[in-house]
């Protein structure tokens, strides 16, 4: 597993580089003479316009040959930034692929002595079960607007998600949060 990680924030990021590259093997075979394999990659370009416009690109893929049932896969997508207009987790698949640009404004205005940063994104991704089934024409989309500040706690977020149907999922954090995929 490789991490380069050079943004300026993690959550807010505005300047930047962030990749994640990991592969994993089984040591030994199974029954049908297969190692297991598992393999992904994350990143995120964030470039500063000016002072106070910002844009972030984002790439997710990943897989696995686990042959077993798709609910124990280990890959999600759907929830705040990962398909906003979708419910927390609702696509699960043995393979994985998002795409997303996010747009970033620093406004002047200041709350705890921070600024206020208003943004958008567009995300489209899927997750598939075989990688037959992989395909650009099944792919999700979905769009974001949200507000967001840095506390002393981590970041708290107000965001609104939206998808290609009219779904949306409205979304409130405050803090940092941590996944792994």
């Amino acid at each position: 597993e490789v991490t380069i990680d050079q943004l300026d924030d993690l959550y807010i990021p505005t300047q930047g580089l962030f990749l994640r590259a990991f592969g994993r093997f089984s040591p030994s075979k199974n029954e049908g003479g297969e190692r297991y394999m598992q393999a992904g990659v994350q990143t995120t370009w964030a470039k500063r316009l000016n002072p106070h416009h910002s844009v972030a690109l984002g790439f997710e893929a990943a897989g696995h040959n686990n042959k077993g049932s798709v609910y124990l896969s280990p890959y999600h997508l759907g929830g705040y930034h990962r398909l906003s207009g979708y419910e927390q987790n609702q696509f699960t698949g043995n393979y994985l692929a998002l795409g997303s640009i996010t747009y970033r404004y620093t406004s002047p205005w200041k709350l705890l002595g921070n600024p206020l940063v208003l943004g958008t994104s567009i995300e489209a991704g899927n997750t598939w079960e075989k990688t037959s089934e992989i395909s650009g024409s099944g792919l999700k989309v979905s769009g974001s607007l949200f507000g967001t500040i840095n506390t002393p706690i981590g970041p708290t977020q107000l965001g609104l998600g939206v998808t290609r149907d009219g779904k949306a999922n409205l979304y409130f954090y405050l803090g940092r949060s941590f996944s792994d995929w």
